[in-house]
Parts: C-alpha cells; structure tokens; sequence
C-alpha cells in the first residue's frame, strides 16, 4: 500500500505544466540532475552537502504498454548513481537522505513478491523487513540514523507507523484507524505523518517524545526541530503549518490547491501550488507566510530553456531545495538541485 503522497507527488511530477513565469532576480542556482535513460525522475530529498536522492527512469521496456522502470537514485554531482534494490528487484525509490549519506526508501521485491523498507549505506543495502506483512516502506532519516516509515501488519489488514533504528523496529502509536504513517523526522527526533481514526478521517499527527498529538483533518509530510509540522489541509487542499499557535493555511500561488512537503529549521517551507485552478502546479517556497514561485527564483535562462519547476519536495539546513521540474521543449522530467 504506497502512500498517496508518494503516488499524488509522482503523477503530478509527470503532468505537462505550460505556464508563463514572472521576470526576476536569480535566488538560487538551477542544476538539472541527469537520468537513466527514461523520461522522468524526480529528487525526494538532499542534504547539506547538495547530494540529492529520488527515484530515475529507466528507457522503456517491452512491456505491452511499455514501462519505464524507476530506480532508486542518488546523484552526488550530475550524473546517478543507481542504488540497486533489495534482491536484485526490478524497481525501487528513495526517500530520505542525511547528512551522512545514509539513504532510505523502498524496495520491489522479485516476482512482485512485496515491497521493503530498504536502507543504502556504504555500498551495502539492507532489507528492513516488516511486521509480517507483505509490505514496508522508508520515507525519512534524521542524523542518529533512526528512520521512520510504515509497515503492514501480519494479515496485511493494517498498515502501521514504525521508526526503525540499528534496524529494530518500533511501532507507533496510530489513531485507531486501518492505516497509519511516519513520513518525516527532525533531527531532534520529533516524528511526523498522518493517521486514520476509528471513524475513517485522515488526520495529521506528530509524535513528541513518544507521545502522539492528533493535529486535526489532513496530512503532514514534514517536520523541522522545533517541531513545526507541514503538509496539508482544508477542501480544498492548502498547504498547512502546524505550530504553537495551532494551524496556519499558507495559501497558494492564485490557484486552488497548494501542498507543503518539507521545511527547514529556518522555517522554510517547500512544496508546490497550482498557479490558476486546481491542476498548474508550481514549485513553491513559503517564507515568512508568503508563497513565493520558485520560478520567479531562478535566472532568466532557465525558462528560456524550457524548463518549469513543478514540485518542491524537500529543503535542507543550508537551503538547498530538490524535487521535479519539467522540460516544456524537450518534453521530459528532471530532478533538480537549487543551490542558493
């Protein structure tokens, strides 16, 4: 069962956005990151050190239709490296990076046999199984290597939040609901995601110090180590922050929608918002409460080469922002590093 957020974030990334973008003064340095052959990637996270990893296409196969397999990716300076997958597995994605380089995400095990939460570490991959059920998955690490994630239960019935370190895995409390996951750790330990309760709503919730707060309707994605919570909220959906004073809807770039996917421990958020109605989806930094287009951030150039900045997935301690941006010319997808 892969979260919505991973599906909603891959399908969004893939959609042809043709809009026009204001003239400004370069903010950030733009570098489109190299695939494997295929037509999309994407970047899910970076660290402090600008190393971005996320999930790379592989060119088609001969599959009827035709498949693009992704790999999981992680790209140092230009060019990926793929980082293999648990058994010799034909897909993978990966989530989460630190500032050491430990890397986590997912595994697709041979023979469509199931799906592990997978962490890479110098060279070595390492399965880090479930809680009997067919299927786990790793979204986040924080710099004492505890990753968070989720796993399915023993009858494949529940889906349950886990934070896995030195690869025991602990399972945390969750709402009642049928399914429950971790999807964002600060560095201080302050864990993030969403539940469902008894009665079948989505909540946003983040756990302090092993005590679970339920943050009301929606979805949180990120967390930074004051314990601000982001994500999503409302109908319809606008990126959220969670803090000391409650909920704060951060607005979008005009459109309808807009969702938030990380923030910084300057209190950056990055996410993406749709710029006229629900589906022309922009890049977007919030700073200070105003939504600002990453697009208005970049030289000149870069649009002029085609490229439009879609999502905003994941910032870092030193600023460095990753995610997918869209060739309008070429017609293909990219993950990407902006440098400030």
């Amino acid at each position: 069962m892969i979260a919505i957020r991973e599906l909603r974030a891959t399908a969004l990334s893939a959609a042809l956005v043709a809009c026009s973008v204001a003239q400004a003064a370069s903010t950030y340095a733009f570098k489109a990151l190299d695939n494997f052959g295929g037509s999309w990637a994407t970047g899910s996270a970076v660290n402090a050190a600008g190393t971005v990893v996320g999930t790379g296409t592989q060119a088609p196969n001969n599959d009827d239709p035709p498949m693009e397999p992704t790999r999981p990716a992680r790209w140092a300076l230009a060019a990926p490296t793929d980082l293999g997958v648990v058994d010799g597995g034909p897909f993978g994605r990966a989530s989460g990076i630190n500032d050491a380089g430990t890397t986590v995400g997912i595994s697709f095990l041979p023979g469509n046999t199931g799906v592990r939460a997978t962490l890479w570490s110098a060279g070595t991959i390492t399965d880090l199984g479930t809680l009997g059920g067919t299927e786990s998955g790793a979204y986040a690490i924080n710099k004492a290597g505890v990753v968070v994630g989720y796993s399915m239960t023993r009858d494949n019935r529940r889906v349950r939040p886990v934070a896995w370190k030195d690869g025991a895995a602990k399972v945390l409390k969750d709402l009642g609901g049928q399914y429950a996951y971790a999807t964002a750790i600060s560095n201080k330990g302050h864990i993030a995601g969403y539940s469902e309760n008894a009665v079948g709503e989505r909540r946003a919730v983040v756990w302090k110090s092993g005590t679970l707060k339920d943050l009301g309707n929606g979805e949180a994605n990120g967390v930074n180590s004051a314990g601000t919570v982001v994500g999503y909220a409302g109908s319809p959906v606008h990126a959220t922050q969670w803090g000391a004073t409650g909920a704060v809807d951060l607005g979008t770039l005009g459109g309808d929608q807009s969702f938030a996917d990380g923030i910084n421990d300057a209190g950056d958020v990055v996410g993406m918002s749709s710029v006229s109605g629900c589906c022309d989806y922009h890049a977007t930094l919030w700073r200070n409460g105003v939504a600002i287009d990453l697009n208005d951030m970049v030289d000149a150039s870069v649009r002029d080469a085609g490229w439009v900045l879609v999502t905003a997935t994941a910032i870092d301690r030193l600023g460095h922002i990753t995610g997918s941006a869209r060739n309008t010319l070429q017609g293909v997808s990219r993950a990407y590093l902006l440098t400030p």
